[in-house]
């Protein structure tokens, strides 16, 4: 079965914005900016001098057609208390010109730089402002790096963009995720069960924090993970499935997807959790539910168990648990280290 997903980033508005119609206002009064300079061959600056100028520049760009004036409104199952809550949110567009890249997009046989609209490739990019905790958000939809830069530029210069704001999720947060799949069943609330962790990314220390990722069924079976926790390095994304449950003590739905430490979001496309809006827009309003429901949820549980008194000691003890099982492991497939003494296996 194919999966597929969607990828995503959030920013959080400056206090500036904090209404829909102020954010209106502030994509109405700077709709487009200059985003870049064209580039051309060496050969060609003399000629594109005497280009207008906007035959020489790429433009950022507000689609018309939104009415922040109408939000809509989506119902999801709250996974704190198992109950019905409503968000609203407004969908717009953005136009991102981008210069084509071949050279002979560019110039003509006859040597001569063609017109602006031989030269550019405008790509459309969704994205999403919603409201919640009195603050108001914008989710962009690609998994581009360059091109959420250039989305970023142009929100910043439209509206203002809180640079300090980003998902509390710290390295111990997602051990404690696979500690609670491996020692609580994967029940983390009444409301809220982890049903598998598929995969995780993070960095090497010993060897200049190079990246490092895996993915499987069932990665907490898996050597590679149980290395990976029992020596601490350091986790930066982590891929799961959750099940919600509503107050009568039903599933609410199925969620796959996956988060990381630079805001980041991607979310499968198998995802069933609510029926309340069209399948249309099913990527993007559970992109939204993630962002506006369960990342906060996770966080907020995971800050009452980190409180407890004993929660360092426990992760402590996973830790060793899984140390044991990675020596285990090794024994098992090498059976002649049996045979070395502990400071030989201990170098």
């Amino acid at each position: 079965m194919i999966i597929l997903s969607t990828i995503s980033h959030i920013y959080k508005l400056g206090t500036a914005f904090d209404s829909f119609s102020k954010i209106e206002k502030g994509i109405l009064k700077r709709s487009v900016i200059e985003g870049e300079k064209f580039s051309f061959s060496k050969e060609y600056k003399k000629q594109a001098e005497k280009l207008g100028h906007n035959e020489r520049v790429l433009f950022y760009s507000w689609v018309d057609g939104s009415d922040f004036n109408r939000p809509e409104t989506v119902g999801f199952i709250n996974p704190e208390n198992g109950q019905i809550d409503q968000i609203n949110y407004v969908k717009q567009k953005i136009k991102i010109e981008v210069a084509k890249k071949s050279r002979s997009d560019k110039y003509d046989a006859f040597h001569n730089i063609r017109p602006r609209d031989e030269r550019v490739n405008v790509l459309e990019i969704d994205t999403l402002f919603f409201q919640t905790n009195n603050s108001f958000f914008v989710i962009v939809f690609t998994g581009i790096p360059k091109m959420l830069r250039r989305v970023e530029k142009l929100v910043k210069r439209s509206l203002s963009i809180d640079d300090n704001y980003a998902i509390d999720a710290d390295a111990m947060e997602f051990v404690w995720l696979f500690y609670a799949s491996d020692e609580n069943n994967g029940q983390l609330s009444k409301y809220l069960n982890l049903l598998d962790i598929e995969g995780f990314s993070g960095k090497l220390e010993s060897t200049a924090k190079t990246n490092i990722s895996s993915g499987a069924l069932s990665m907490s079976k898996y050597f590679i993970l149980k290395a990976f926790i029992a020596l601490q390095y350091t986790f930066t994304g982590v891929k799961l499935e959750l099940q919600l449950v509503n107050l009568q003590g039903k599933s609410g739905g199925i969620l796959g997807f996956s988060f990381d430490n630079n805001n980041s979001v991607k979310v499968e496309e198998r995802a069933t959790v609510v029926s309340l809006f069209s399948s249309e827009d099913n990527k993007v309003l559970m992109t939204l539910f993630v962002y506006s429901f369960i990342l906060p949820q996770l966080i907020k549980i995971y800050s009452a168990k980190h409180s407890l008194p004993d929660f360092d000691q426990n992760i402590l003890e996973y830790h060793n648990k899984l140390g044991m099982d990675v020596i285990k492991m090794i024994i098992e497939k090498n059976p002649q280290l049996k045979l070395l003494g502990a400071d030989m296996l201990k170098g």
